[in-house]
């Protein structure tokens, strides 16, 4: 597992591009900073496109899955099977984490 720290330019729409192992237990753990209370300020998490080693997008994007909620107060794993690297589009006002496993 690697862990990497992400510090928002602005509080508007961004993307950062991460790194995955291309195995089937790829995955991405986005960890908002806690407060004291066990919750984090508010951020968002839109589209998440993701790759193969073949160029080709593996088809997971959680905006597409019905019922998806974008907003996170506590720390969400988004599985990405077969990626070797994904680009997440965020929104956060604070430094937050992204856990690469698999």
């Amino acid at each position: 597992m690697e862990r990497i720290t992400v510090t928002p330019p602005n509080a508007a729409e961004n993307a950062v591009r991460v790194f995955l192992s291309g195995s089937t237990g790829a995955a991405v753990i986005i960890r908002p900073r806690l407060g004291g209370d066990g919750f984090a300020k508010p951020m968002w998490v839109g589209d998440i496109f993701a790759w193969g080693s073949d160029h080709q997008g593996i088809g997971h994007n959680p905006t597409q899955t019905g019922g998806y909620n974008s907003k996170l107060t506590s720390h969400r794993r988004y599985e990405l099977p077969g990626a070797v690297w994904a680009d997440i589009n965020y929104s956060a006002a604070e430094p937050f984490d992204i856990d690469i496993v698999g």
